[in-house]
């Protein structure tokens, strides 16, 4: 089973806040993907999954499961 993680990296968060920004309309994807030092595609990607799943859609997909390299 799966264990859920209740708290968010520092880059996630910026994320988080950046899309929301840009969800109001405050900021627009080209200004969002400069602050956050990504491309346009991408910053596009990450707004797609957090309008579909919200805030915990960014949370990094491999977060609880165990390494390869154990």
């Amino acid at each position: 089973m799966k264990a859920e993680r209740l708290s968010m990296s520092t880059k996630e968060i910026r994320r988080v806040e950046m899309m929301r920004m840009v969800d109001e309309g405050t900021k627009t994807l080209s200004n969002a993907a400069s602050v956050l030092d990504l491309s346009y595609r991408q910053v596009k990607r990450i707004y797609r999954r957090y309008r579909e799943e919200g805030a915990g859609g960014l949370i990094h997909r491999n977060v609880g499961n165990r390494s390869h390299r154990r």
